[in-house]
């Protein structure tokens, strides 16, 4: 779960049940990158989203979203900065205004990237300098930005003093621990150098699988069963040996015509 922030909608109707953002206490696996009360009815606020997976054969995009991603990560401080991201989903929030503004004033853009290797997760908070526009002195309570992966809770900005509630709408100002300016990476799992996923894996080698040299756009319907392959002329036996050990070997059969010669 992201959260976007406590939206007053357009609609006349109050959100009373979390009158202000959550505080990472519930145990739900959550992030926030600014949360603060917002009014999306106030001027021109948009939310864009892209969802790339490296393995997901309909995606037109070539995996631009993903090499951008590692290229950035690469050039980052980061313990995640030798991630290699099979899926990601980045989310931009433009021109957000909060309650009482004037359209067009007090805009805030920012972005979340949540990325995977399938081993390690993180999100990157992305804040470019000047876009960041609140009045922090006009709010009571600092933005909360941190996440909850059910394990571990991080909320940066706990205390309500006027230095702690400038520093949370100003995160654009300051470089972040990627050692560049407004963007900041924090890893979400917890996940040991012996962990295995094992979807990764399978999605792994059935991408190898389609670049062996065996595949065939005009191969035949593989017969029914190994007596059906005995008699058919079409096919013959082939004999791999396993590893090392000569004495034991596996069988198949192969269409003729596609047996180098």
């Amino acid at each position: 779960m992201i959260e976007f922030s406590n939206d007053k909608c357009s609609i006349d109707k109050s959100m009373t049940q979390y009158t202000n953002p959550r505080l990472f206490t519930g145990g739900e696996a959550s992030i926030a990158v600014l949360g603060a009360a917002v009014d999306l009815s106030i001027g021109d606020p948009k939310i864009f989203y892209q969802l790339q997976d490296k393995y997901d054969l309909s995606d037109n995009n070539g995996g631009s979203l993903l090499q951008a991603l590692k290229s950035k990560l690469n050039r980052t401080d980061s313990e995640l900065g030798e991630a290699n991201p099979i899926a990601a989903l980045k989310i931009t929030w433009e021109a957000i205004q909060p309650p009482g503004s004037q359209p067009g004033q007090e805009t805030n853009t920012y972005q979340a990237v949540v990325f995977t290797d399938g081993k390690q997760t993180g999100v990157m908070m992305n804040y470019q300098a000047g876009d960041l526009q609140w009045h922090t002195s006009l709010k009571e309570l600092p933005a909360r930005v941190g996440y909850s992966n059910i394990d571990d809770v991080m909320n940066l900005y706990e205390d309500t003093d006027q230095d702690t509630k400038y520093n949370s709408y100003r995160r654009d100002l300051v470089t972040g621990n990627t050692g560049q300016m407004g963007s900041y990476i924090y890893r979400l799992d917890l996940n040991g150098a012996d962990f295995v996923n094992p979807c990764v894996e399978c999605l792994k080698w059935y991408e190898n699988d389609l670049r062996v040299t065996y595949t065939y756009s005009d191969a035949s319907v593989c017969p029914c069963s190994r007596r059906q392959a005995r008699r058919d002329v079409n096919f013959r036996r082939c004999t791999f040996p396993r590893g090392n050990d000569p004495d034991f070997s596996s069988a198949s059969y192969s269409k003729f015509e596609n047996i180098p010669r």
